[in-house]
């Protein structure tokens, strides 16, 4: 195609859901029919009082963000880079600093190439000098497929992320790039790179008889349930979220925003996400650490 000129995305379905009475489809639950997902229904699950006086067709579409993925003629495409961050010596019971910390940054780079092709996956971060030289490791594809591939990175006396009114919110880029082997002529190897922002912190919900001896004042004996942030107790305030709207299409980023920079200025640390809003999660995600929030469940 000319540069400019108009293109065309079409979403193809493999098959179709038979729909039976009171809005079922078959499903895989042991042999027993599914509610039927169609447009969010906010106040639960079971949208059979609500699909039983529809008459199909019904609408039906994704209801995830739909877009497009730029791939090399050389290079295989980096489809995500998901990150797993623990503390060197485990769950700190004591309150940890910039200046005393340790943890490990465990990568996983999902690849995925559309033809033979071999090349060096690189991993590095800006937190240090150490971490900006990062790890690399040979990548070998015989064939068209997808690899996942692990690398780890080191982090020390880091500035640690802290939920809103406790603290600041630092985050740093972690950078995966694969460098393919191939060249054409004085041609620089291609290369295809993805990044992520990520913070440093630990979380652990705490469930146990908690005391506090010496020269800790406090609790002696009494059972505690309490949330604990980079080993500080914490004091939480928080709500339980449901969609804005019945209709979720309705629903618009400024309004997510509003919802948690008010949340944030009322001092909550974090939300608890209705289990059935499958549909506002990765607005959330998007927005919920600018807006100075914790990690919700």
């Amino acid at each position: 195609e000319a540069p400019g000129s108009p293109q065309t995305l079409e979403l193809q379905f493999e098959s179709v859901l038979p729909l039976h009475a009171h809005g079922h489809v078959d499903g895989c639950n042991g042999g027993q029919p599914q509610s039927l997902r169609q447009e969010y229904l906010s106040w639960g699950n079971d949208g059979v009082e609500d699909y039983a006086q529809l008459v199909p067709p019904l609408p039906q579409g994704p209801w995830l963000s739909t877009y497009l993925v730029w791939s090399s003629a050389t290079a295989p495409t980096i489809v995500d880079v998901v990150t797993q961050i623990t503390p060197t010596g485990g769950m700190p019971t004591a309150r940890l600093s910039d200046a005393n910390n340790s943890f490990i940054v465990n990568a996983t780079i999902h690849l995925n190439a559309s033809h033979a092709t071999t090349g060096t996956l690189k991993l590095r971060g800006n937190w240090s000098d150490t971490a900006a030289e990062g790890v690399s490791t040979r990548i070998n594809f015989d064939m068209a497929g997808s690899q996942a591939v692990n690398l780890v990175l080191e982090a020390q006396n880091v500035s640690l992320w802290w939920p809103n009114t406790y603290g600041a919110q630092p985050r740093y880029s972690l950078a995966a790039e694969f460098v393919s082997d191939s060249t054409t002529g004085n041609t620089v190897a291609p290369s295809v790179r993805a990044s992520r922002l990520i913070g440093f912190r630990t979380t652990a919900f705490v469930n146990r008889m908690y005391t506090q001896t010496g020269t800790d004042a406090g609790f002696t004996g009494a059972p505690r349930l309490f949330y604990r942030v980079n080993g500080l107790p914490i004091f939480v305030r928080g709500a339980n979220v449901v969609s804005l709207d019945v209709l979720e299409s309705r629903v618009t980023v400024a309004r997510y925003r509003n919802l948690l920079e008010s949340a944030r200025d009322a001092h909550f640390q974090i939300f608890r996400v209705n289990g059935d809003a499958n549909y506002m999660k990765v607005t959330l995600r998007c927005l919920i650490v600018p807006c100075l929030l914790a990690a919700f469940g």
